[in-house]
């Protein structure tokens, strides 16, 4: 369960990675002097966003989370009957945020909005998945173990994108594969 905020598209994706991982951005004129001060605020935006993923790890209930977890379990309801209607086998697979993932920018986000981190559960979607799933029949595929085993420190998602970088498309596919 994702939100998907659009914000400044790949351009801002880009000034992202550049943020965070592309060393000092150059100046007025391709100095490096006051390069810092663009980086900080470049990275607003990102962490931002990544602010906002965190209400779906929220551990207090709130009425916007019961309207998302419903709306999740419509359409997976809706996705399990169609299948079964034509006679496949519905299987949810369970892909990972980066969030999820990467202790580092966990850890960041809770610090530069001085958060705590005890308000989150990070396991939370897979949870409230697994037991649906159980209750309605339907098998599942987890990805966030391996995930974790695989890119606590990263290397798994384009920087700062949240979408897989070739290594993580091909730990997912070979868990799938093998699935």
């Amino acid at each position: 369960m994702r939100i998907r905020v659009d914000g400044e598209g790949r351009k801002g994706v880009a000034a992202c990675e550049q943020a965070f991982h592309g060393g000092p951005l150059p100046g007025p004129g391709g100095s490096h002097a006051g390069a810092d001060a663009r980086q900080v605020a470049l990275r607003q935006p990102c962490l931002r966003q990544r602010r906002h993923f965190l209400r779906t790890y929220e551990r207090a209930d709130s009425a916007w989370s019961r309207r998302q977890w419903d709306a999740v379990k419509g359409w997976l309801r809706a996705m399990h009957d169609r299948s079964r209607d034509r006679g496949a086998e519905f299987v949810l697979a369970l892909f990972p945020d980066q969030m999820q993932v990467e202790e580092g920018l966990r850890r960041e986000v809770l610090q530069h909005f001085r958060l705590d981190g005890r308000a989150y559960d990070f396991e939370k979607p897979q949870r409230l998945l697994q037991a649906f799933a159980a209750e309605n029949g339907i098998r599942i595929v987890d990805l966030l173990p391996a995930f974790r085993a695989a890119g606590r420190g990263g290397g798994l998602y384009l920087v700062r994108d949240t979408h897989w970088n070739p290594e993580g498309n091909r730990l997912a596919a070979d868990l799938l594969y093998g699935y």
